[in-house]
Parts: C-alpha cells; structure tokens; sequence
C-alpha cells in the first residue's frame, strides 16, 4: 500500500548458530498437568502474565515444565549450555571464585545492528545504540564497528561512548537533567545536543554567546501519546517529566524555533520502549515528523532539518524469538504520513537499546543452598544473582519476569519436562531484602541442588547498566562468546570481575 517500502533483505545466520526461529505455539490446556489447572488458569486465560502483542510481547516465564523443557531443547538453548561449559572448563564460572556471571552472544549483536541498517528505514538515517541499555565498553565498540551511532543519557554515557571511539557527530546526548557544565562540554565536543525544555534552551543561548560550535541542536518534546502498560517507562504520557508537552505549549515551541532558528534545527522525541507497541510508537513518530513541518511553516522556512524518535520496540521474555521489528515499525510510521521515509525532508536518528542487544544475554549462577519453606514441598534455592544484577525483575516481577533454566555443574540441563520431575521453587538472590527473588513459584526441576547452576536469559539489556550496591557484592564478570569456525564457542573476557579492594576503594574517601 501507499507508503509502505518492500524491506531490504536482512542478514541471518548461516552457521549452527543461527539466531533465527519458529515462535513458539501459545500454550493449550493439554500442556498443562492434570490437577495442575488451576495453578496454570491465569496463563491459559491469557492474563497479564502471558498477554501477547502482535508487534512485541510483554511476557512472563510462568510456563509448565512440559513448555520449559522445549525451549531447553531450542538452537538458543542448546547454545547457552554449550557456551556454559566451555565456561566452566575453563574457570569462567567458578563456584568458589566466580560463582556468577553474564555471558553476551557477539554474532547476535552485530546481527541485529547490521538487520536495523538494512531494514525499511532511509538509508542515511543515523541509528544510536543507547548506552543506558548496556555500558560496558567493549560492547559499544563492536556496536560501532557495526557502523551506528551511541545515545547518552548522562555526561558519564557521553564519556563512556567517546571512549568506546563514538566520532561525535554520530553521539546523542539528551540528559533531562544537565548542569551548565555537561552543557559546555557538549558544545566543545560537538555532539548532536537535545535541550529538554524551553528553559534550557536559554541557557544553552546564553553559552553561545561566547562559545562557537558544531554540534547540531534540537528541542525534546513530549508529543503525549500515552504511556503503554508499564508506568515506569511511561516517556510519553500526559504527565511525563521529559520534554515540552507539546499539547499546551505548540506556540511556545513555534516561537522557541524561530527565535532561535539560527543555532536550533531539531526535534526529538521519545515515547518509551518495553510496554509500548508499535501502533503507538508509529503515532508518536510521525506526530512528531508534522510538528516539525508545522514548526517550518510558522516560521517561513526550514528551520527543522532533522527528526530525532527515541524508544525502542519491545521483546519478547516469554521464549527465544529473537526478532526485532524494524520493518513494521518503519513501514507503520510511512503509512501514517502517506509517504516512503526515504522521501522525507527531514534527517532521521533512531535510539534503539532494548531490541537490539537484550535477547543477546544471558546470567548463570551457581546454587548455594536449597531449602524448604511454606507449602509442603515448597522450596527455596539460594543463589547468586538477585536485585543487584537483576534490579528490574526483583523490584517489578510483574513487568519484568524472566525465565530461568536448570542444568547440572557439567552444563547439561536438567528439564524433563515431567511434572513429577518438579517442585514449586523460589530462586532467591543473595542480598539482604525479602524482595530478592529472581523468580516465585515456578515449578523447577527437583534435581536442581547445590553446585548446580541456573541460566537466566534476556539479560542483554538493562542489567549491567543497572547493577546496585546495595550489601556491596562485587560486579560479575562478563565474558562475549562467539560461534567457532571448527565447532565449539570462542569466549572472551569483556569486564572482569570485582573483587574485595575494588569494593573498598569504591566506598573510601579517596578511591
């Protein structure tokens, strides 16, 4: 139909490790054990925990074991636990010394970056890796190799992305919140600098005065689309705290453009990302794209060279479907203007995070103890990941979930698929909080015992950028893995791990 754009064929796997899958069929009533049903009712009703979206699923992992069993029998699964072992051969994972730590697929991420390149978005359109999604440096420098660009949040993002090599012209930085200070850094780097609001515009005048630059300058603004199912990462809403809500300011942000037409020629947005569908995302977008025309026709000529639509797509927890929606993304937005993007008369940035590196994760973690607990037959395991490198699913399990695998301290996994193999498990975490649990009532295998191990997966984004130093347990290590040419996985070390004196001089005076 009129704006849609046939698709650029996109890179996929050409070895056994290939990322690409059948999604899962939805569960039925026969998966479920007899005399299991009411447990399992919630999921089967299709309630929040399982809901499903055609354009991105917001998903939780309380599947039965008979589904758990046939993931563990997907490629993605297959090659977590090859990966594993290796780890464990080689001393990655220790039980005494690193008991913990995430591992990051590298074929995965440049093969999501390189898709997002070819998708139906313009060609010359600059796409940003948010570095909020995953900081760790030797990421960002295989995202850049890949040819995108780095979204920084912070003036600490922005020095983490010029050191990962980040050319400052393909940097983003779009604080809400910056000091006069961060301000001028930004204009002496020259970065593509975002003002959140109309007071910093003014200041950012006033350091113009004096202060020649590059760097391309725009206005946030919240187009208030709405604010998808998970309020904390509600960007868009009526109430946001980003941006100029455009419902009560339009004149306002007319005047500001052309008062300033002479350093100010962009316009960026962000409406969010796990929780917001595509519909939404597509709206806000192309919102966005009209006020920036009508910005040009108040103000007589092209004031707006550039559209900067922050947020990215959701994923799906629930299973190992790796698939980021670029395309339909792409082609919802060009229907809604009735034009190929391609004919824009805008530049286009995009500030995927989320889609682009999330699926490519996963934590393992050796199991310390194993005890029972309320029901009879209700068991507690205890081991080492928890609201410190799983912030989001131990505070918000309900917005958060994420699965969790068993497998032997060899690397074999330990799901039969059996229910009678199974008991309801809380896998808890080693902090000092009631509130530390990875996940709550999943029926587990009954072999998982101390010095076995559990797989969390998903953790690509928002967990290192996250980490917490609440109880002072030290950073895992991060290792990226690679398929091998001859068979087997190639791993590396991306960040060390922590150990007792960096934590000290973490909290001394002078670390």
């Amino acid at each position: 139909g009129r704006g849609a754009r046939r698709p650029r064929t996109e890179l996929s796997r050409t070895d056994r490790f290939s990322s690409q899958m059948v999604a899962p069929r939805p569960l039925k009533r026969r998966d479920v054990p007899p005399g299991d049903h009411r447990r399992w009712s919630r999921s089967l009703r299709g309630g929040r925990a399982l809901r499903t979206s055609a354009s991105a699923a917001e998903t939780s992992s309380f599947a039965p074991p008979r589904e758990m069993a046939r993931q563990a029998r997907t490629k993605e699964h297959r090659l977590r636990l090859e990966v594993l072992h290796e780890a464990v051969h080689r001393g990655c994972l220790d039980r005494d010394q690193r008991p913990s730590a995430y591992f990051f697929d590298l074929d995965a991420i440049e093969l999501n970056a390189r898709n997002l390149k070819l998708s139906s978005f313009p060609h010359t359109a600059l796409h940003t890796f948010a570095v909020k999604a995953n900081p760790l440096i030797e990421i960002l420098k295989l995202v850049r190799k890949t040819g995108l660009g780095a979204e920084a949040a912070s003036l600490g993002e922005l020095e983490i992305a010029l050191e990962a090599g980040f050319p400052p012209k393909a940097i983003v930085y779009d604080s809400p919140t910056k000091t006069r200070y961060e301000i001028r850094r930004a204009l002496d780097v020259g970065v593509l600098l975002n003002a959140d609001n109309l007071a910093e515009v003014e200041v950012i005048a006033r350091e113009l005065e004096d202060r020649p630059t590059c760097s391309p300058l725009g206005l946030r603004v919240n187009p208030q689309s709405g604010g998808g199912t998970i309020s904390a990462l509600a960007t868009a809403s009526a109430r946001s705290k980003f941006g100029v809500a455009v419902g009560p300011n339009r004149k306002a942000i007319y005047r500001c453009f052309s008062r300033h037409r002479s350093f100010l020629s962009r316009i960026h947005v962000h409406t969010g990302s796990q929780g917001v569908g595509i519909a939404e995302l597509a709206e806000s977008a192309a919102s966005v794209v009209r006020l920036a025309r009508e910005v040009n026709d108040a103000a007589g000529c092209a004031v707006v060279r550039s559209v900067d639509v922050g947020g990215g797509l959701s994923v799906d927890y629930s299973s190992d479907s790796p698939r980021a929606h670029f395309d339909e993304y792409a082609n919802r937005v060009a229907e809604i203007l009735g034009s190929d993007l391609g004919d824009l008369e805008f530049d286009l940035v995009t500030e995927f995070g989320r889609s682009l590196i999330c699926k490519s994760g996963f934590a393992a973690s050796y199991v310390e103890y194993a005890k029972t607990a309320g029901e009879p037959g209700a068991r507690i395991v205890a081991q080492h990941l928890g609201a410190d490198t799983l912030l989001r699913t131990c505070y918000l399990p309900d917005d958060f979930p994420l699965r969790v695998f068993c497998a032997s301290s060899s690397g074999e996994s330990l799901e039969t698929g059996r229910e009678e193999d199974c008991v309801e498990t809380d896998i808890a975490g080693p902090l000092c909080f009631a509130g530390d649990l990875v996940a709550r009532n999943r029926m587990l295998p009954a072999s998982l015992e101390p010095g076995s191990i559990v797989i969390v997966p998903d953790v690509g984004a928002y967990t290192t950028s996250m980490f917490s130093r609440y109880n002072s347990r030290p950073f895992p290590a991060c290792y990226g893995f690679r398929g091998s040419a001859v068979g087997g996985v190639e791993l590396e070390v991306l960040r060390r791990e922590e150990d007792p004196r960096d934590l000290v001089r973490f909290w001394s005076k002078e670390p």
